[in-house]
């Protein structure tokens, strides 16, 4: 599928991936050198080529969530979805999710990713950001999750959603595309089960730096094969009428990808500021993740 792209495929990819949104183009037009008229018209099929062979990959049997809340809880209880509302781009943008600006939130989708690199790079954002908002010292904690047929790929119901060819949201669609394999996500409906989480794992900062604390089995874990799901969502191929692209990812920007966006639970905080104070250097490994 699309053998010409791909044959460019990993160079084009690293040159988007490190470069500033707005000049993407650039970058890939001089990687190209002479035939870049040649790939001009057909570079923004990149993205759905590329979304389409990494949404074809095995679905993982074990996610990753990064959390604030005790382990005792998510043991006894497990996640929870805010609510009802299984629109996957209304979740991906940020806008069913919880936020600084208003603390409602109705997302039918629990936060997990694939990747346990970035769920520690993230975990480490997030405890950074609150020794800059509480004065009082905290703990983070990454849990691990057995996955289940009820998880289900960001990547894949995306590029489900392009292949229903939805006009007026494409643009979007696409935007979102850009960032997706950094987050790896795993959209988990309505609920993960306590018997699912298999461990904690927490952290806390000292003197700048992420220190290990505690490695938690979970006594309530039940052992069974199981993984994600291989199908899209399937109100990925649903748009809700009202739907509001204006804020999509870049509202996911900062500590929101896992802990405002449905990634977490920040209750317990009382942010001194927002998001859009936090400055360049703080900020800048999620640069390009204009959202998770």
């Amino acid at each position: 599928m699309c053998p010409d792209i791909l044959n460019y495929g990993i160079n084009i990819s690293i040159a988007i991936f490190i470069s500033e949104v707005n000049e993407w183009r650039s970058y890939i037009y001089i990687l190209l050198g002479g035939v870049m008229r040649q790939y001009k018209l057909i570079i923004p099929l990149l993205f759905f080529c590329l979304a389409s062979f990494n949404s074809g990959a095995k679905p993982p049997d074990i996610v990753w969530r990064v959390d604030t809340r005790d382990h005792n809880e998510i043991f006894g209880a497990g996640f929870f979805s805010s609510g009802e509302n299984d629109f996957v781009l209304e979740h991906l943008s940020g806008r069913s999710c919880r936020s600084y600006d208003s603390h409602s939130a109705d997302s039918a989708f629990i936060s997990t990713t694939a990747d346990r690199e970035f769920a520690y790079n993230y975990l480490e954002r997030v405890l950074k950001n609150i020794q800059k908002t509480i004065t009082s010292s905290t703990k983070a904690y990454i849990y691990q999750i057995r996955a289940d047929a009820n998880m289900y790929s960001a990547d894949h119901s995306l590029d489900s959603l392009l292949r229903l060819g939805a006009s007026g949201i494409q643009q979007e669609v696409h935007r979102i595309f850009r960032y997706a394999p950094f987050l790896s996500e795993w959209m988990a409906h309505r609920r993960v089960l306590a018997e699912q989480v298999m461990s904690a794992t927490s952290y806390i900062l000292e003197g700048g730096r992420v220190i290990f604390n505690e490695y938690l089995p979970n006594p309530f874990y039940r052992q069974t094969r199981s993984s994600a799901s291989m199908n899209p969502y399937r109100n990925a191929l649903t748009l809700p009428s009202t739907l509001n692209m204006m804020r999509v990812w870049m509202l996911r920007m900062g500590i929101r990808p896992m802990v405002r966006a449905c990634f977490g639970n920040m209750n317990s905080m009382n942010p001194k500021r927002s998001i859009y104070s936090i400055n360049e250097g703080d900020s800048k490994m999620f640069k390009l993740v204009a959202i998770l």
